[in-house]
């Protein structure tokens, strides 16, 4: 059995509780849903859509880098950031929110299906 000096145990430790509530917090973020839509998407596809992925990824992880800047530079969260710019913002992306919600529950539901 490999010798653990106790000082690399305590630095494993204290990564698992920086990187654990990220791990956590990214697979409460993946639905039943999620899993069916990208199974069935990777089974008809394969890897031609990779590309979605990692765009995906990179997009995601640069809005919530801003979002999280934005809260900690003006001590106000994004949603009264976005109220802030105007009405206009409201008006133009409540149908686009709608729109969205109709053709991610059409397709996971004949993904489902």
């Amino acid at each position: 059995m490999p010798h653990i000096d106790p000082d690399e145990q305590l630095t494993a430790i204290r990564r698992w509780k920086i990187i654990g509530p990220g791990l956590v917090v990214a697979g409460t973020g993946v639905g039943a849903a999620d899993l069916v839509a990208t199974l069935t998407a990777g089974s008809r596809y394969g890897y031609a859509l990779l590309w979605a992925v990692i765009v995906g990824t990179v997009v995601k992880i640069v809005l919530v880098e801003g979002a999280g800047r934005y809260s900690l530079a003006t001590g106000r969260t994004i949603f009264e950031g976005w109220r802030s710019l105007g009405k206009w913002t409201t008006v133009y992306f409540a149908p686009y929110i709608m729109i969205w919600g109709f053709v991610y529950g059409a397709t996971a539901m004949s993904s489902a299906a």
